[in-house]
C-alpha cells in the first residue's frame, strides 16, 4: 500500500487534513504525531486500532522480554511493536511457554530497543537491523497499550481480512470483537 495509501485510508478515517509520511509517522491536525510499524500489514492494523480506540494507547510503554521467565526485559512504546500474535513457544532460546498456554508476542526492529538495556538480544546472527519475536507480559496490571495489542492478537485473522479488503476503512464499522 506504501505510505500514499496509508494516508488514503486515515484520511477517510480522520478526515482530509490527515496524512502518513514516508516514515510511517502519521500526522493528524491538532493531534501528536504517531509512528506506525514499517510493515504495511501492521500500519494498517494499528490504524484500524487506533479508528476503534484513538491515539492514546499508542504513545503508552508496554514491557518486554525475549521468553517468559528471562528477568533481562525492558519497556518499550507500543508503536514499535508489529504483529501482535498469540503463540505457545517463544523466540529467542525457543522456549515452550509454562503450561504451553498460549502467549502474546510481537514483532520489532532490534535497533528499537532502548541503547541501555539489558535485553536477551545479542545480533549474533546478523548485522542490525532485523525483526526480533519479543513476548509482551500482561504484567501486575495490564496497561491500555497491552489489551489493544492483545485485541489485536485475539482478532488477528479477522482483523487482517478486514485491513485489506477493498473498502476499509469504511467497511470497518462492523464490530470483530
Amino acid at each position: 500500500m506504501g505510505y500514499r495509501g496509508l494516508t488514503r485510508a486515515a484520511q477517510r478515517i480522520f478526515g482530509e487534513g490527515a496524512s502518513v509520511d514516508e516514515r510511517n509517522v502519521l500526522h493528524v491536525p491538532g493531534r501528536e504525531a504517531v509512528p506506525l510499524p514499517a510493515t504495511d500489514t501492521g500500519a494498517r492494523l494499528h490504524l484500524e486500532a487506533v479508528r476503534r480506540h484513538g491515539f492514546e494507547w499508542l504513545l503508552e510503554s508496554v514491557e518486554i522480554a525475549r521468553h517468559p521467565g528471562d528477568d533481562r526485559g525492558c519497556d518499550v512504546p507500543v508503536h514499535v511493536l508489529s504483529d501482535p500474535h498469540l503463540r505457545t513457544v517463544s523466540g529467542g532460546d525457543i522456549a515452550v511457554n509454562p503450561g504451553g498456554q498460549p502467549m502474546l508476542y510481537a514483532r520489532m526492529l532490534c535497533t528499537d530497543l532502548p541503547a541501555d538495556a539489558d535485553f536477551g538480544h545479542s545480533c549474533r546472527h546478523g548485522p542490525p537491523p532485523h525483526d526480533i519475536l519479543v513476548w509482551v507480559p500482561k504484567g501486575r496490571g495490564p496497561t491500555i497499550g497491552y489489551q489493544r495489542l492483545r485485541e489485536i492478537a485475539e482478532h488477528r485473522n479477522e482483523w487482517r481480512t478486514l485491513v485489506f479488503s477493498p473498502d476499509w476503512p469504511r467497511g470497518s464499522d462492523r464490530d470483530l470483537r
